[in-house]
């Protein structure tokens, strides 16, 4: 039962006291945990809520076992029983006698430490290079002095600033970043010369600042750095022969016809996807070959999937099918790229 906030503050800050103080019984422990559950739930659904794709199945049993660990470490206890990270974060509120209220901001500032750091750790492990990019982006922020980090409504944004005299800040979608990639051509550029470069593309046409989410530019990296190694230059294309091009289409048939049976038996069949939705799907895959193999730089994933999937808006791509899509996009860039290491 959910309790009134004035009484969850009181029963917070006593069992805080019982477990500072070393004397907390087997019981107090428990309902200490479950308030800390039930914080560390909240703030996953607020993630959850923002779009961020950390869940594999959805389930709220998936959810309260991420919460659980990310609250465990907090219950360590030494040689002597005493919890003494908790003891160690709050051990001034007996000296200081701290306010109810005071304690429980605290705890939820807690919990809502340990879970952002729980859920870099599963980034980390779920998607490496996603994580490799996202630390190229924050140290490109470091490096260079015309890009600075901005927290706007709970979402951190990319800023670079032009030397203009207006304080005021643009926040661009992510379709009118996109649109600057159509002017880059090197494959070679590092992190900070590309997110440079596109934004001060679209720098010009603003009389501010301008600020991207730093998701959205996320996003770009990876599909920029993954078209590196997986597209066919147009001098590639000239120079080599008939049977190579034949060989690379068979071998993308047949990755087409693989992707194709696994996007029927796991998703259509199982009721996870519509069969429309699927058929959009294997075009959008299509199409993407179909530029491979005439050696042009590949769009971006949701523009692919539109072109078929006529009321898919972007947000409801970002929250319902952004998912399943790029997990068949990687799966046929990955077989792809081994494929082109063998015929090239």
């Amino acid at each position: 039962m959910k309790l009134p906030e004035s009484e969850l503050q009181s029963r917070i800050r006593k069992l805080l006291v019982k477990i500072v103080q070393n004397n907390p019984s087997p019981q107090e422990i428990e309902d200490f945990a479950l308030i800390c559950l039930r914080f560390a739930i909240v703030f996953l659904k607020k993630y959850i809520k923002k779009g961020h794709q950390f869940l594999e199945t959805g389930q709220i049993t998936e959810i309260e076992g991420i919460a659980a660990d990310c609250i465990a470490d907090l219950f360590t206890r030494d040689a002597e029983g005493r919890y003494i990270y908790i003891a160690r974060y709050f051990k001034d509120l007996l000296v200081q006698n701290s306010r109810q209220e005071k304690c429980l901001i605290d705890l939820r500032n807690l919990i809502a430490g340990r879970v952002k750091q729980h859920l870099t750790k599963i980034y980390e492990n779920r998607d490496p290079i996603g994580a490799k990019i996202r630390r190229n982006i924050l140290l490109a922020v470091r490096r260079n002095s015309r890009l600075t980090l901005l927290r706007e409504l709970s979402e951190e944004h990319i800023v670079y600033h032009d030397n203009k005299s207006s304080k005021e800040i643009y926040f661009a979608d992510i379709f009118e970043i996109l649109a600057q990639t159509a002017n880059l051509s090197q494959y070679d550029k590092s992190t900070e010369q590309l997110i440079t470069a596109l934004l001060a593309n679209f720098s010009h046409h603003c009389k501010s600042a301008v600020a991207v989410n730093i998701r959205d530019m996320l996003g770009i990296l990876r599909e920029w750095f993954w078209d590196s190694e997986t597209t066919l230059e147009k001098e590639q294309v000239n120079t080599v022969n008939q049977l190579q091009l034949d060989e690379l289409a068979r071998a993308i048939k047949k990755i087409l016809n693989q992707l194709t049976e696994k996007l029927h038996a796991h998703y259509v069949k199982k009721d996870k996807l519509l069969l429309v939705q699927a058929l959009s799907i294997q075009q959008a895959l299509f199409d993407m070959s179909k530029d491979i193999l005439h050696g042009e730089r590949l769009g971006k994933n949701y523009i692919y999937l539109k072109k078929y999937w006529q009321d898919l808006t972007y947000d409801e791509y970002m929250e319902n099918t952004r998912k399943v899509f790029e997990y068949f996009v990687r799966l046929f860039k990955e077989q792809l790229k081994n494929n082109l290491k063998k015929i090239f």
